[in-house]
C-alpha cells in the first residue's frame, strides 16, 4: 500500500524544512507576525514580535512541529511563492503523488478543500533525500531537547521533540531521525529514518492513518530487522 494518496499531516514540515534550507541564508532574521501565531492548533510558545534566525526556527518547526514557525518561513518570501517552491521541489525529486497547499499540514477548514497528501513511497524517497542530502535537517530531527534562543541571544524555551521513539533502544541500529504529525484527518503519521545493518544507507519507515503511531512504528521496523536478510 505504499501508493496511497493519503493526507500527512504534519510530515509536509520535512518539506517546508527543506525549501526553507534550500532558499534562505541560515542567519536571515525572521520575524513572527500576528498571522504565523494565528495558524491553527499550536503547541509552540512563539509570540507576537519574538525574532529568530532561519536556522534558529528550524529547530520548533521539526522539534516540537511547530505551525507558526511553519507559517513565519513561509511568509518571508510570501506564502503563494513558498508553496510553489514546496510543489517544486516534490516534482524535482519525482514525489508524482505528492501535493502541497500549506506550509503545516493542518486540515482545510472544509472537508471539501484541497489537502496535503503523499505517499508512503513518496514520503520515503523525501526521507532518504533529506538524511542524504541535508544532514543538518536530520541532526534537528534527532535533537530530544534543545534550548531555543532568539536573534538578540535571549533564552526563550526549552524544547521537546514529540517523537518518543527517539529514546528507544531496542533495535540493532542508531535512529537517525524522524517527524511525528496527527490530525483529526489524517491520524497518525509518522517517518521514522534508521541507520541500515552494515552501514549501507538508511532504513527509512512511514506510518500514515495509524490509531497508534508509535507501536505501529515499533511493528514496522521489527518486521522489516526480522524479515530482511542484510
Amino acid at each position: 500500500g505504499g501508493e496511497q494518496r493519503l493526507p500527512i499531516a504534519s510530515l509536509t514540515k520535512l518539506m517546508t524544512a527543506l525549501v526553507a534550507a534550500k532558499h534562505y541564508h541560515a542567519a536571515t532574521r525572521v520575524e513572527i507576525s500576528r498571522a504565523a501565531i494565528l495558524e491553527d492548533q499550536d503547541f509552540g510558545q512563539l509570540q507576537v514580535g519574538d525574532v529568530f534566525s532561519v536556522q534558529d526556527l528550524l529547530y520548533p518547526l521539526l522539534m516540537e512541529s511547530s505551525n507558526d514557525a511553519a507559517a513565519a518561513l513561509a511568509e518571508l518570501m510570501g506564502r503563494e511563492a513558498f508553496m510553489d517552491l514546496m510543489n517544486l521541489e516534490a516534482r524535482e525529486l519525482d514525489l508524482a503523488n505528492t501535493r502541497f497547499v500549506n506550509p503545516t499540514g493542518l486540515d482545510p477548514a472544509s472537508p471539501t478543500d484541497p489537502i496535503n497528501y503523499s505517499t508512503a513511497r513518496d514520503l520515503a524517497a523525501l526521507a532518504g533525500y533529506l538524511a542524504k542530502e541535508h544532514p543538518e535537517i536530520f541532526q534537528i530531527l534527532s535533537t530530544k531537547e534543545h534550548d531555543l534562543f532568539t536573534m538578540t541571544g535571549e533564552f526563550h524555551h526549552t524544547m521537546k521533540n514529540t517523537n518518543e521513539l527517539l529514546s528507544f533502544e531496542g533495535w540493532p541500529t542508531p535512529i537517525v531521525g524522524g517527524k511525528t504529525g496527527w490530525t483529526p484527518l489524517a491520524k497518525g503519521c509518522l517517518v521514522l529514518v534508521l541507520q541500515s545493518p552494515k552501514d549501507q544507507g538508511y532504513l527509512v519507515n512511514v506510518v500514515l492513518g495509524a490509531e497508534d503511531r508509535f507501536s505501529q512504528m515499533k511493528t514496522l521496523v521489527n518486521w522489516a530487522y526480522n524479515s530482511f536478510t542484510w
